[in-house]
């Protein structure tokens, strides 16, 4: 077991649409920072996250290599490839934790 920090909270709505969808289509892999001791920040896959937990998958993870003194302001689309996101590494990392922001699941990290 796991805990993935998620980039953001969840619209209930939004997260109904997610977990029909991930019902037929199985498992996501989402691109994660792995912060030690069974901790990872999401990089992307709120909805995603929450609703592989709800359904019981495995969350793959695709692991982002993260060096905080080069990488703190870099902005996650200039650094990983396909991700759309302006924010930067520091924003993303460094968020409040908590509430639904905090997904307890299995996970398989690459």
């Amino acid at each position: 077991m796991a805990t993935l920090i998620a980039i953001h909270g969840i619209d209930p709505a939004k997260l109904e649409v997610v977990a029909g969808h991930m019902a037929t289509l199985g498992a996501p892999t989402l691109r994660a920072v792995d912060m030690g001791d069974g901790v990872y920040y999401l990089l992307e896959g709120t909805h995603r996250a929450h609703a592989a937990a709800r359904l019981g998958h495995t969350v793959q993870l695709d692991l982002v290599a993260y060096d905080y003194a080069t990488m703190a302001d870099l902005r996650l689309c200039d650094a990983v490839p396909g991700l759309d996101s302006d924010n930067t590494f520091d924003e993303i990392l460094g968020g409040a934790v908590g509430g639904d922001r905090l997904v307890d699941c299995e996970v398989e990290a690459q």
